[in-house]
């Protein structure tokens, strides 16, 4: 059977975040893993992000969430390839868990 031109999971995937951080902005609901446990989420800071990207901020985009448009961009290049492999799927998971751990080390930074 021939593969599609496009693999669909990166590009849905990115769309969500996009789709979701975007109605974060406008909405506001807040973390619920970080009213919860205290932790910063890797989504945390995901709709201010997206407020500040629509308002022309993009150092303070990148302060909220440093990992969500580097994330979008590798979803869509991976999309567009023609082969997305569950060893694609592991890497792009052990980043964003990656980021998870890193966001709340005492000397990060960032939001």
């Amino acid at each position: 059977m021939k593969r599609p031109a496009v693999s669909l999971i990166p590009l849905l995937a990115a769309l969500g975040l996009l789709l979701g951080a975007a109605a974060a902005a406008g909405w506001a609901p807040g973390c619920p893993v970080r009213s919860w446990t205290g932790l910063k989420c890797p989504g945390c800071g995901s709709g201010r992000a997206m407020s500040a990207l629509m308002g022309g901020d993009l150092p303070g985009a990148f302060y909220w969430n440093a990992l969500l448009f580097p994330l979008v961009a590798l979803l869509l290049a991976a999309g567009l390839r023609q082969r997305w492999s569950w060893r694609n799927l592991l890497a792009v998971s052990l980043v964003v868990l990656g980021f998870g751990v890193l966001r709340n080390l005492p000397f990060y930074l960032l939001y």
